[in-house]
């Protein structure tokens, strides 16, 4: 409690007074700005914008990654500006959570449960694994992998073994091939033969009485 006014510490500092709108280097608006002398729209996408949030953030490190603002730049091409700043002010919060931060480590933690990856897990895949800094992730084999487990459970239960069986005469027929170093089916491939398979399960089951 400060002496004199009744007020706590925070509530009796002086407050720094707005700057008054002034015309916008960007757009010429008299206008509130946000940076460089633009006014807010124009700052949202401004191209540097994504250089200086991971400038920034470079800078509020310990130990920042030496690819960080050339991965602004991978940002900053593929994106919008605003998108861009998204996606490093996440890899900040990645960065300063504690955990190891070399490339397959963060690769791991950016990656989202589910079906997507999401943006930034995709964005830090491309970028790293072109430059041979981490492998790619099991994404599309996780989501290969449950696209076979749904047509299999879809087909009607006396005849599901058989279709299970011929996905794994499916997978294991890739191995050889890939062992072999020929040309294995792709999973687009495995997938259509699946989809075919339980069709004609349902069709003898529901049409022809036939359960084995």
């Amino acid at each position: 409690m400060q002496t004199g006014t009744g007020w706590c510490g925070h509530c009796s500092r002086i407050r720094q007074s707005k700057q008054p709108p002034r015309e916008c280097a960007g757009c010429g608006q008299v206008r509130r700005h946000a940076g460089l002398g633009l006014c807010t729209a124009c700052w949202q996408k401004h191209p540097d914008r994504p250089f200086i949030t991971a400038a920034n953030l470079r800078d509020r490190l310990a130990d920042p990654p030496p690819w960080l603002v050339d991965f602004a730049g991978h940002l900053a091409a593929r994106h919008c500006a605003s998108r861009a700043c998204t996606m490093i002010s996440s890899l900040g919060r990645l960065l300063e959570d504690g955990h190891p931060n070399h490339p397959q480590a963060l690769l791991d933690r950016a990656r989202r449960p589910g079906r997507s990856m999401g943006s930034l897990a995709r964005a830090l895949e491309d970028y790293l694994t072109q430059r041979a800094l981490a492998l790619p992730t099991d994404h599309a084999d996780r989501l290969a992998a449950g696209r076979r487990r749904r047509r299999i459970e879809a087909a009607p239960l006396p005849l599901r073994p058989q279709v299970q069986a011929f996905s794994d005469s499916l997978l294991r027929a890739r191995g050889r091939a890939l062992r072999a170093g020929t040309l294995p089916r792709a999973d687009i491939t495995i997938d259509a033969a699946l989809a075919i398979v339980r069709d004609f399960a349902r069709f003898l089951t529901d049409h022809c009485g036939k359960h084995d």
